[in-house]
């Protein structure tokens, strides 16, 4: 009977457990930059000094150049511009040098809000956390059957391939 109530107990805590505890390290920050549609540059409001450039976790929007590019980094400025966010640390870096993280401002991720808004793509290659990419891919659907965004042309072109 106890085995049973311990799994009973795991179980809830796998299902229930905040994604936020799934991060290896949450940042305090206010952002200074956007600098495209999934990148962004903060400074850490934690007493630490330090200048941290963000890729957010498990998305990709259109490049500048690409239909729908300005845009996505229109909708991430006024999404996040200058305000106090979250940062949840999912991977320390990435290939050119940027931390990589979930932006949450109040409780709205800012990919996810992308996403929703058909600015940006689930990057299947790095979007491997279940908790997160679940709801990024929930919402890339729902965004792809309203024909929001980049989802009103017949067929976007995602950024990995645009590239």
């Amino acid at each position: 009977m106890l085995n049973l109530a311990r799994i009973a107990i795991v179980t809830i805590a796998v299902i229930w457990w905040p994604p936020a505890l799934l991060a290896d390290e949450i940042i305090s920050a206010r952002v200074v930059q956007v600098r495209d549609g999934d990148t962004l540059t903060a400074v850490r409001s934690d007493g630490r000094v330090e200048l941290l450039v963000v890729r957010l976790y498990g998305i990709d929007a259109p490049e500048a150049d690409q239909p729908h590019g300005r845009r996505a980094a229109a909708r991430l400025r006024r999404l996040v511009d200058g305000e106090a966010v979250r940062i949840e640390i999912m991977q320390e870096r990435d290939r050119y040098g940027r931390v990589v993280g979930i932006v949450k401002l109040v409780n709205r991720d800012a990919g996810r809000a992308l996403v929703a808004a058909g600015l940006a793509w689930v990057e299947p290659r790095y979007c491997k956390r279940p908790l997160p990419c679940r709801g990024y891919q929930t919402a890339e659907h729902k965004a792809r059957r309203d024909r929001l965004g980049l989802w009103r042309g017949s067929e976007p072109v995602p950024p990995w391939v645009w590239r």
